[in-house]
């Protein structure tokens, strides 16, 4: 995983910048729980939640990969270490844990019961877990991850070939993906987790232009009402690609294909009451938002 770690270590401080740029109103904690296994130099190395972001991205610096190349790691004391041990705010508008890793935890009777607690803390106190996967993870472990994301309403995260980093990357198993930058998607996971309704009850996306030009502009989709029983209404500002949803265990229920700006209706009495990811793709670049359907 040492390539990944150098590129999030690169690209760290663009992800805070601009998720702090697209949410200026809010105050932004963070912390890190860097882990191994039993046999390297340490099981894990934390940093703890702070409002101090420098002090975080200074502790991930100085971090490196070493004492990799087997099969499994200490996944569980990292999770026991992140979920019962940081500091999390009970006020916070989201709490997100980015879970990186490219082997499976051990299995025992012992850490199957670790995990277990660790994802019913979570879910319980409504810390979303993220899985990111690197190169190197097996099936056995994909699935597991998206039982973690799935269990906490977290998003189930993935690197590709395409990106060129590191080794030879599974290929998921989905109907459909789409490929995007690992900074602009932790960037679009921060958002969607962190979206509020607007003072008429409506659900925003925002979106933001090119971040190449000086001053992006930023734009927002609203969508109503949410929770949705049969339907629901997308505004949308501009006309887009496509706009699809997804299920919990991210198979895409439903797809718009060149949706026009303006207000467009959107049928979901056919979907079974849960949640939902809302995907819409423009120039290339998607933005995402939350539904949850109801049955009356």
């Amino acid at each position: 995983m040492g390539d990944e770690i150098e590129y999030l270590k690169t690209e760290l401080l663009d992800v805070i910048g601009r998720a702090k740029g697209r949410n200026p109103g809010l105050s932004f904690r963070m912390g890190t729980v860097f882990y191994r296994d039993v046999s390297d130099a340490y099981i894990t190395a934390s940093s703890g939640l702070s409002g101090n972001i420098a002090k975080t991205v200074d502790f991930i610096k100085k971090q490196s990969a070493d004492g990799g190349g087997d099969y499994p790691e200490a996944v569980h004391s990292a999770l026991e270490e992140a979920i019962h041990l940081q500091d999390w705010s009970e006020e916070a508008i989201a709490r997100i844990c980015f879970l990186v890793l490219d082997a499976s935890p051990h299995q025992s009777p012992e850490i199957n019961a670790s995990l277990q607690k660790s994802i019913r803390e979570a879910a319980k106190r409504g810390i979303r877990i993220v899985p990111v996967t690197a190169s190197g993870i097996q099936k056995d472990t994909e699935f597991l991850m998206k039982f973690f994301g799935l269990a906490t309403n977290g998003t189930y995260v993935f690197l590709t070939d395409h990106s060129g980093i590191g080794g030879k990357h599974l290929e998921p198993t989905t109907d459909e993906y789409k490929v995007e930058p690992l900074n602009e998607l932790l960037v679009r996971l921060i958002a969607e987790y962190t979206s509020s309704s607007t003072c008429e009850g409506k659900s925003a996306i925002r979106f933001e232009d090119d971040p190449q030009q000086q001053q992006p502009q930023p734009w927002q989709a609203l969508y109503y009402p949410n929770p949705a029983s049969t339907q629901f209404i997308l505004e949308l500002p501009f006309d887009v690609q496509s706009v699809t949803i997804y299920d919990s265990e991210g198979k895409a229920v439903r797809k718009l294909e060149k949706p026009v700006a303006g207000q467009n209706t959107v049928i979901v009495s056919d979907l079974s009451a849960g949640f939902y990811t809302i995907r819409i793709l423009k120039d290339g670049r998607m933005q995402s938002g939350k539904l949850m359907v109801v049955r009356a």
